[in-house]
């Protein structure tokens, strides 16, 4: 029977779960972006035209870019079978449920080690955090990463119940993975490792085999020469893929994305190297101080389920430290891999949390619950606000391309800008999907000369690709979708713009700057002369203002 203390207790624990759901719910957006066009909508274009199942079947399993991603594309196409829409908010949502598979299966692992429920918090306040928004709320990174992520650990929990059954299970499991994503190939190895330290040969050689098979059906037709590219970076530049590797796994404790990369660099890879540092040391105890001789054993089970889903971040981390660094440092600190440093923290403390049982231990994790509090709040305090800004951009981007037929992707007149405008077309025109409508839009496309309300602004040309839009006076809320948007207004055409707040210059840390500003994206708007407005969204009052000022694209 719960008594009052442990229902506050679980209450506790459930937390971080709520907000993130909370985040996650007011957030994600039924907004295709980039490479979601050929991931989701296009999948479906191309399942509703095709009626031979051996040609969807092959649609499922077409590479996306570098990856295959069988499960993203059953899902768009289950989303449309079911409700006969194509929802990507609800595709955003679901993926996300894989994510609790992984809190789930952690939450199994910590229960048996018996200590306080309370010490599981800092798995949940290093995990879920928006830093990798750009994975939890964006569709395709989700159903690529976070899908992998719980399909592969979840072939390595089965892989050290030790038992036949869960054997077989794992073989299935393991080929949803690797068709989820290409680093799913990396757990092929990770099994290995996992089976060879059990002893289990037989076993391990049906594993190898069966890898043979995967890893030949995975590139059977793949095109991956992009990757010699990132071989030929690595050879001129190796340090960068040495302090790569470190970076990656600090991505964690990165504050400050809006530095110069060097400087922002530094406590990540600092973190890094800690955090690596104290995990060759755990290691070093368990493998060799306090050698574990029976990994079959429940304790040693669960043991081996964390080393074996740190071995798979390791390897990643690894693999992006090697290829990737000719796209940029930045890389290694990008947004949609954020997941995998905030998964290694998770499994770095529950690797300690299993260690033995001194009270030094429990005055140490005492210390961590306290500083998981602290990264949570500054993660959400953080990112919070870009997560909000983002959403307002999609739903802009949304906008232009209902009415421009650009915005969700590429440039104007590009190929990728008109097979999207097709793919989006076809799937309105069937009813199949529907663009948010989320402001009047009737206000916004009708002519400026239904206002005589004028609002000042500045046009700055810094270069001739390069234009800012500026106002000094606007004093009202720039916060979730309230605040101005400027309007580009030609004859055939209306864009809408999303705007900043003009950045504050002054000491008082209770002070905001007045004003906005945003800059005229280009290659993104049909040359030509437009009419500037200025669309005002303020708690459900919307309001249309002229500017009396033009502006002419040729860029």
């Amino acid at each position: 029977m719960l008594t009052s203390k442990s229902n506050w207790l679980y209450l506790i624990i459930l937390s971080p779960i709520v907000l993130f759901w909370l985040i996650l719910w007011q957030y994600a957006v039924n907004v295709p972006w980039f490479d979601d066009i050929d991931a989701f909508p296009e999948t479906v274009v191309i399942w509703i035209k095709h009626n031979n199942w051996l040609d969807r079947l092959t649609l499922l399993l077409r590479p996306n870019n570098e990856h295959r991603m069988f499960l993203g594309r059953l899902a768009a196409v289950l989303c449309y079978e079911f409700t006969g829409k194509l929802n990507i908010r609800s595709l955003i949502l679901v993926t996300n449920i894989q994510l609790m598979g992984i809190v789930f299966l952690f939450w199994k692992t910590f229960t048996r080690q018996k200590l306080a429920l309370i010490y599981f918090l800092p798995v949940l306040f290093f995990l879920l955090q928006p830093q990798y928004h750009l994975t939890s709320n964006w569709a395709i990174t989700g159903w690529q990463h976070i899908s992998v992520l719980f399909w592969g650990f979840l072939t390595v929990y089965l892989l050290c119940k030790n038992n036949y059954t869960a054997f077989g299970v794992a073989i299935i499991t393991m080929f949803i993975t690797t068709f989820s994503m290409s680093n799913g190939l990396l757990f092929w190895f990770v099994g290995s490792i996992l089976l060879a330290l059990q002893q289990r040969f037989k076993l391990l050689f049906i594993w190898a085999a069966f890898m043979i098979i995967a890893i030949g059906l995975y590139f059977y037709g793949f095109d991956n020469s992009a990757n010699g590219a990132g071989l030929a970076y690595l050879k001129a530049h190796p340090e960068e893929s040495f302090f790569g590797f470190f970076t990656f796994l600090g991505g964690a404790f990165d504050f400050t994305p809006d530095v110069e990369i060097v400087k922002r660099a530094i406590v990540p890879t600092l973190m890094g190297f800690t955090t690596v540092g104290i995990l060759a040391f755990l290691i070093f105890k368990i493998f060799f101080k306090n050698s574990i001789q029976k990994w079959t054993k429940l304790e040693a089970r669960d043991t081996l389920f964390i080393i074996g889903c740190l071995l798979f971040v390791l390897f990643n981390a690894g693999i992006i430290a090697l290829l990737r660094p000719r796209f940029g440092y930045f890389v290694m600190l990008v947004g949609n891999y954020k997941i995998y440093p905030a998964l290694f923290l998770s499994l770095l403390y529950l690797l300690v949390s299993s260690y033995g049982k001194t009270t030094t231990k429990f005055k140490l994790l005492n210390s961590i619950l306290l500083f998981s509090i602290l990264f949570s709040v500054v993660s959400y305090a953080k990112y919070v606000p870009e997560v909000s800004t983002r959403k307002k951009n999609l739903l802009v981007c949304g906008f232009n391309q209902k009415y421009n037929h650009i915005g969700l992707a590429a440039e104007v007149n590009s190929l990728f800008a008109q097979k999207t405008e097709e793919t989006l077309t076809f799937l309105t025109s069937r009813n199949a999907y529907e663009f948010p409508v989320w402001l009047n839009e009737s206000l916004i496309v009708r002519p400026f000369d239904s206002t005589n309300q004028i609002m000042p602004l500045v046009i700055d040309k810094v270069t001739p690709t390069t234009v800012n839009i500026i106002n000094n006076s606007f004093t009202g809320s720039q916060e979730g979708l309230n605040g101005a948007y400027v309007l580009l207004k030609s004859n055939l055409r209306t864009y809408l713009l999303p705007t900043l707040k003009n950045p504050y210059s002054g000491r008082n840390p209770f002070k905001s700057s007045v004003g906005f500003r945003t800059t005229i994206p280009a290659k993104l708007i049909q040359m030509g002369d437009y009419t500037i407005g200025i669309y005002i969204k303020n708690q459900g009052q919307e309001q249309v203002f002229q500017t009396k000022q033009t502006v002419h694209i040729d860029f």
